[in-house]
């Protein structure tokens, strides 16, 4: 009866399965095997610091508000404008570190490729999450033994590879076309420089159901302005890759 039973038990989880796949389109996945598909991509063109922004969503003229830091980092892309909403603080903190010590991006020159993350419910926009692998770009040999405590009371390991640290970063994406705002006092890159957002293959709830049109950003102290100020290029190299 127990064999019987744990029989039924399989066959119910494997229809289940079965539909699991039909509802999400009917990816074909084997075993634990995923693909990042690249699902969004844009030019980043400028970058800036920001302070006293609060964010809302209007839909059916009920104004819905948007979880961001009040101060913070933020890209500016041609369709879009990418917001931190962690991870700003280190890399600030990195940027100081950089005069320094030279850092480098573990990633593709000129590109920033970011995974997507699963939308929540209520979501009005996409979201990103992931993790940016930032290296000491020296052997040990090339450092002094200041610079070694320096590094290491940044938070930085040690392999064999050299000096590494990862630095977890989320962020909102905003459409441009959805903002009340014009973007000034920005710290253009000089020229254009992609960004791409992936998914897994076998994913696709990564969709808000009820994308975001018009979106406000307001001061959060009504007495003062919204303020935007550039950031160093030592940051820029750092994030977006010009290591040379």
């Amino acid at each position: 009866m127990k064999i019987t039973k744990f029989a039924a038990c399989i066959v119910m989880v494997l229809l289940l399965s079965g539909c699991t796949a039909i509802l999400w389109g009917g990816n074909k996945v084997s075993g634990s095997h995923r693909v990042n598909v690249m699902k969004m991509q844009d030019s980043v063109t400028d970058i800036f610091q920001y302070e006293n922004i609060s964010a809302s969503v209007v839909q059916d003229k009920t104004n819905i508000p948007l979880i961001i830091p009040s101060e913070g980092i933020a890209f500016l892309g041609e369709r879009n404008v990418y917001i931190l909403t962690r991870g700003a603080d280190e890399l600030l903190s990195l940027n100081k570190l950089t005069d320094k010590i030279p850092l480098i991006a573990d990633k593709e020159e000129n590109t920033l490729k970011l995974q997507l993350a699963r939308s929540v419910k209520g979501d009005a926009i996409f979201r990103f999450k992931d993790s940016l692998r930032v290296w000491v770009n020296k052997s040990e040999g090339e450092l002094s033994e200041y610079d070694i405590d320096v590094i290491k009371h940044s938070g930085f390991q040690n392999s064999k590879g050299g000096y590494w640290k990862d630095v977890n970063i989320e962020g909102v994406v905003l459409p441009r076309k959805s903002l009340n705002y014009t973007f000034t006092n920005t710290e253009s890159l000089g020229r254009k420089y992609k960004v791409e957002f992936y998914a897994t293959d076998n994913e696709t709830d990564f969709y808000p159901k009820n994308l975001a049109t018009n979106i406000v950003l307001t001061p959060v102290a009504l007495a003062a302005d919204i303020v935007f100020f550039p950031v160093s290029l030592t940051f820029l190299r750092l994030i977006i890759g010009q290591q040379h």
